[in-house]
């Protein structure tokens, strides 16, 4: 059994329940908290995680083979009409406690959200050090506690969007434009080719982060090298080739199981 955990408006895990049918259930995160049971247990044989909609049926127990989020954010639909401390305290817990089931599996899952979270929302320092320590090339990176005016096109706050004005502290990546590039994490593989990027080195970065489905993102210099600039965890749309080596990769994980489970 595969277990996706998705939004309600996902177009790549449709796809996947188009190209897995019966094998895969979903959970959908918009009603996990009034209409999903979870319940881990601990004994002598260790921990044990079972996931049970409102009509009984199972989502996840010791036969699933693998997990794959496809998560961006946890609701709490019940707070919604709340004051804004409450609203935003109950999604925290909500966050809190999705998170904890996802840790708490015994099967292997793509895209764990605390590792990812850690790594930032996708070209923050946090990851660039990761890329760096994977052994891929990032971009040259400048810090400013006060922007000059021919910076103010190209230089970006610290944190949050918008324009920073003149003398006020910024960041620069460069080269800050320029052909694109993508390289697509499938879970043990990563699938494109860019000229000089090192296939092994893109895997390393994702393991880092715990990136087990998604995209890295990539920029061309002048001097024609590729330097690496994010990760997106939740692409979409996926290319066929994409979608039909992640559900060879998550069928695999499920024979292995079925294969461990036969001996």
């Amino acid at each position: 059994m595969i277990l996706v955990v998705r939004h309600l408006a996902d177009p790549v895990s449709d796809a996947l329940a188009c190209l897995l049918g019966p094998r895969l259930r979903s959970l959908y995160i918009e009603g996990w908290l009034a209409g999903c049971t979870v319940v881990h247990t601990v004994g002598p044989a260790g921990v044990t995680t079972r996931m049970s909609d409102r009509g009984g049926g199972i989502l996840l127990d010791d036969t699933t083979a693998v997990v794959l989020n496809r998560v961006a954010h946890v609701a709490a639909p019940a707070f919604l009409q709340a004051p804004p401390g409450d609203s935003d305290y109950a999604t925290v817990e909500a966050t809190a406690a999705f998170w904890s089931c996802l840790e708490g599996l015994c099967c292997p899952l793509l895209n764990a959200p605390a590792a990812l979270r850690m790594a930032g929302t996708g070209a923050e320092l946090g990851a660039a050090g990761h890329a760096a320590a994977a052994g891929l090339h990032t971009r040259l990176m400048r810090m400013t506690t006060r922007s000059r005016r021919d910076e103010s096109p190209t230089i970006q706050p610290f944190a949050g969007a918008g324009i920073v004005p003149v003398g006020a502290p910024g960041v620069m990546r460069l080269p800050n434009s320029g052909e694109c590039g993508t390289l697509w994490v499938v879970g043990d593989k990563v699938l494109g080719d860019l000229d000089g990027v090192d296939g092994a080195a893109a895997l390393s970065f994702a393991r880092r982060i715990g990136l087990g489905f998604g995209t890295l993102q990539f920029v061309r210099s002048p001097t024609r090298q590729w330097s690496w600039t994010g990760f997106d965890a939740l692409p979409a749309p996926a290319p066929a080739a994409v979608l039909d080596a992640l559900a060879g990769y998550l069928l695999g994980h499920e024979m292995a199981a079925d294969v461990e489970e036969a001996s």
